[in-house]
């Protein structure tokens, strides 16, 4: 049952009559659209606020005021995120370092030996807060008790986290504006300080009259994603009061195929006064892999929850609220054209950073139709 990518293509009844995921406690939730990535990248570039709809509903308003008094509660969250970056890879992707202009970087003398040393790789926890992202490297205190380094939105920053210590490499920070305060995200860059320097030229001359001021940037670093473990959580409450006849309450919670599917994904119950209450509770704990057991970069991933609860009435009204949270990742070359100016004095230049976008839907759609209730619970004088 779908909505969160086509919400602004479709109604939310034609969204929730969608194909579930066949009963594996799983859902697909898909790709990025290329929408979407435009207007977060926009946001990185000017500012620009993003303004989309993180909630909707549908249905008659007489078949909504049937649910007016009736209590509920549908959650679903993206907690945080385990990132591992590692410089396994670090020769398909070296961005300009032959440029003739680049000074010579210490981080080009990283080990790239089987056995990788402390500069070879770095873990990064991301946490989603109301009022921010909240940000640990394994080179700064990954457990610590302390709190990381704070993103809000629309802020930009240089992170040093003190990842390699040794060789200039920073994160560059950008976050993009929301207009709905449960959406985050930012574009994370991997990148290491260097001098650049171009030759000057009259304009009446082809003659070279020596080199323009030397400027600071921070370029690829050949850090890459190698693993994402994502934690979530996810409740549903409801509960129908007074029927005067058999009435239905259902719920599932999904997670995307990279998370633990929950123990108890699904449930569904009859009765007078039907009331249903789950909770996410992982199957099993995700591992956190190692460098060791990196096989290829991750290049797109989407992580997530939903849940959804359905309640209907002897009289054949019903409600289905949907929530879910998706976290999605995506590798990008970026900027495309032109470098992301820090300050007067420092460009982030061209190379390989990753979108990472916190998304927020929830959907509502009163309908009504004929109450099914299984021949089993049919008394024998009502079946007559």
């Amino acid at each position: 049952m779908r909505f969160f990518l086509a919400i602004f293509l479709l109604t939310p009844v034609a969204i929730l009559q969608a194909q579930s995921d066949g009963g594996n406690g799983h859902v697909d939730f898909g790709t990025l659209s290329a929408a979407e990535e435009a207007l977060f990248l926009n946001s990185v570039r000017d500012g620009t606020l993003i303004e989309v709809t993180t909630e909707d509903t549908a249905g008659s308003a007489a078949h909504s005021a049937v649910w007016r008094t009736v209590p509920s509660t549908v959650t679903a969250e993206v907690t945080n995120a385990r990132l591992l970056f590692s410089r396994k890879w670090r020769e398909e992707t070296r961005s300009d370092e032959s440029s003739p202009h680049v000074s010579a970087s210490p981080a080009d003398d990283i080990s790239t030996s089987n056995e990788p040393d402390e500069n070879e790789y770095f873990y990064l926890f991301i946490a989603f807060h109301e009022n921010g992202i909240e940000f640990k490297s394994s080179r700064s205190g990954l457990e610590s008790p302390e709190p990381g380094l704070k993103l809000v939105s629309g802020e930009r920053r240089i992170a040093p986290l003190s990842i390699v210590p040794t060789a200039g490499v920073r994160l560059v920070l950008l976050a993009p504006r929301f207009a709905d305060a449960r959406e985050a995200g930012l574009l994370l860059c991997p990148r290491v300080y260097r001098l650049r320097q171009a030759p000057s030229v009259k304009p009446d001359s082809r003659a070279s009259v020596g080199p323009t001021p030397v400027r600071r940037a921070f370029l690829d670093a050949g850090y890459r994603l190698g693993s994402v473990r994502t934690e979530v959580s996810g409740s549903l409450r409801g509960k129908i009061v007074g029927g005067f006849g058999p009435a239905r309450a259902a719920g599932e919670i999904l997670t995307s195929p990279d998370i633990a599917r929950s123990r108890e994904s699904r449930d569904q119950t009859f009765s007078r006064d039907p009331a249903l209450s789950m909770d996410y509770v992982p199957e099993k704990e995700d591992p956190l892999q190692t460098f060791d057991d990196l096989a290829e970069p991750v290049r797109e991933r989407a992580s997530g929850i939903e849940s959804e609860l359905t309640l209907q009435n002897a009289a054949g009204y019903e409600m289905v609220e949907q929530v879910s949270e998706v976290l999605r990742i995506k590798e990008i070359a970026f900027p495309p054209v032109e470098p992301i100016r820090l300050n007067p004095q420092l460009d982030s230049g061209g190379g390989v950073c990753y979108l990472i976008h916190k998304q927020h839907r929830q959907v509502t759609v009163y309908t009504k139709r004929p109450l099914v209730v299984p021949e089993r619970l049919v008394p024998e004088s009502s079946s007559r």
